[in-house]
């Protein structure tokens, strides 16, 4: 396997934190019996099937529509404020990278529903991908999300990662 900068290659980390979220919403769904309904369920379905829509076609502008306006996406370069900033980044990101294998484990101990239009969960991820000279890399982590209810979908309000140096 090629190797590259892991500095250049980070900011691609959070690209895989944002769809190993997506997963991690259906498996919260599914560990916390009970206590989400099943419409709650549902919504929290199609937020992952958005995801992985959006990652899957590059589509910037539909990544942007799982954050609520006022959003915060906190990457290993810093935090981004808001769906314009956010887009823009999975904009630049979706021109260098190319996912070839994901995926997420949601810790089901502590998924914590705040409220009934508010919760959060948090688990690790892991991701190989590959970059425009075709050199490929794995990354892993942890991330953490606060998702609330925003008019009739689920958006994500807060998500934060970090990458576990190697």
């Amino acid at each position: 396997m090629n190797t590259i900068n892991r500095r250049s290659a980070l900011p691609f980390a959070a690209m895989g934190a944002l769809m190993f979220l997506g997963v991690a919403l259906q498996t919260l769904a599914q560990t916390k019996e009970g206590t989400v309904d099943p419409q709650t369920k549902t919504q929290l379905d199609g937020l992952n099937q958005k995801y992985v829509t959006s990652i899957q076609s590059n589509d910037a502008a539909q990544m942007g529509t799982v954050f609520t306006k006022d959003a915060v996406l906190v990457t290993n370069k810093g935090p981004l404020h808001g769906q314009e900033e956010i887009e823009t980044y999975f904009g630049d990101l979706f021109k260098n990278v190319h996912v070839i294998e994901h995926w997420i484990h949601a810790d089901p101990t502590t998924v914590l529903v705040l409220a009934a239009d508010k919760m959060w969960c948090n688990g690790n991820w892991c991701m190989t991908f590959e970059l425009p000279n075709g050199k490929r890399m794995a990354e892993e982590g942890f991330w953490s999300a606060v998702e609330v209810k925003d008019g009739d979908s689920w958006k994500h309000q807060l998500l934060t990662f970090n990458v576990i140096p190697k």
